[in-house]
């Protein structure tokens, strides 16, 4: 995966996670594991994880910090029909600390 970080300022960064893309098949029998011909690989219903993630962090003096977090993600869950049933999450996450 692409991680970009950038220094905008001398106090302040973010960090951009432009994509990450994970593909999950159904979850199988542990005695389907152990017969032959076992199950192809991803097999059954298909499920889809997108995430998109962004990091800001502010130095206002030294060792006081402000953190702006925010993640995208996308969950896309195949149906019987060969159609996909979306879900989508937004998380923000705000933070201020020091000397850490």
């Amino acid at each position: 995966m692409l991680k970009s970080t950038f220094l905008l300022t001398e106090f302040m960064t973010y960090k951009f996670d432009p994509c990450e893309i994970h593909k999950k098949g159904e979850n199988g029998e542990v005695e389907q594991q152990y017969t032959t011909p076992s199950q192809p690989f991803l097999f059954g219903l298909d499920k889809n994880y997108t995430n998109y993630g962004l990091n800001i962090k502010y130095q206002f003096i030294h060792d006081l910090f402000a953190e702006i977090n925010y993640q995208y993600s996308k969950i896309s869950t195949q149906q019987l029909d060969n159609s996909f049933k979306h879900k989508l999450i937004n998380d923000l996450s705000i933070s201020f600390y020091y000397n850490l």
